[in-house]
């Protein structure tokens, strides 16, 4: 899964040429391709058997999550698929106009998730919606709850090692002489980070590690309003 998230299909439909040699190299996958309409990002899976449309935001049609469809992707699909994160949403390429214009079938049920409420937000729960798809995809014999206990504790994985790479980030900056500018940024992300366990305590793998990422947050967030003041 950590592979195919560092390899995602990014295209522009300018360039035909590259278009088409990806889609000569669509394989039996899962593969992820970035989509969506202006403003907005969404996932594509394809695999051999089937396409998965990831989405939690805009363009959902009042489905977000994971939709799977038996896979009938065409070039002229692909193009459409990569040419649509440039186009305005009553343009754009979404989950009920492919699912119509391709007549696209069902093949499993779809996963539900809950609605993006944030319109920044769209490459976390896009994202999430596509590692919900990828675990029940190289995972079939599972169940839905127990795929969404393996979403849950992977998700969690990936925050806590997010955490970690920012904060070993932060403590390095403050090594050495900084400017303002650097301090709002990094005291923004960390009030973002703050907000976030304060709606979701347990955020994080387990109790334990989420209380520590935590109490890191609150000390970093202390050592930047102590700059502040002193400037």
């Amino acid at each position: 899964i950590i592979n195919n998230l560092t390899n995602i299909i990014e295209l522009d439909i300018s360039d035909p040429v590259a278009c088409m040699a990806q889609y000569a190299l669509l394989g039996d996958g899962p593969e992820i391709i970035k989509t969506g309409h202006k403003g907005h990002l969404k996932f594509i899976i394809n695999t051999h058997h089937e396409i998965v449309d990831c989405n939690r935001g805009d363009g959902t049609d009042n489905k977000p999550g994971a939709s799977f469809y038996n896979n009938v992707m065409t070039f002229e699909m692909f193009m459409e698929v990569i040419g649509s994160k440039k186009m305005p949403l009553n343009t754009a390429l979404t989950r009920e106009k492919m699912e119509q214009k391709y007549q696209l079938t069902e093949s499993r049920p779809a996963i539900k998730m809950g609605l993006q409420f944030r319109r920044d937000n769209c490459t976390v729960t896009s994202m999430d919606a596509a590692v919900l798809a990828l675990i029940e995809l190289y995972n079939p014999q599972l169940s839905r709850q127990e795929t969404y206990e393996k979403y849950k504790y992977l998700t969690g994985f990936m925050r806590y090692l997010a955490a970690v790479d920012l904060f070993n980030e932060i403590n390095i900056y403050l090594s050495a002489p900084g400017n303002r500018e650097l301090d709002q940024y990094f005291y923004t992300i960390l009030s973002g980070m703050y907000l976030k366990f304060k709606e979701n305590p347990l955020k994080l793998r387990t109790p334990e590690v989420s209380a520590a990422v935590f109490n890191n947050i609150k000390f970093l967030m202390n050592v930047f309003e102590s700059r502040f003041s002193s400037i």
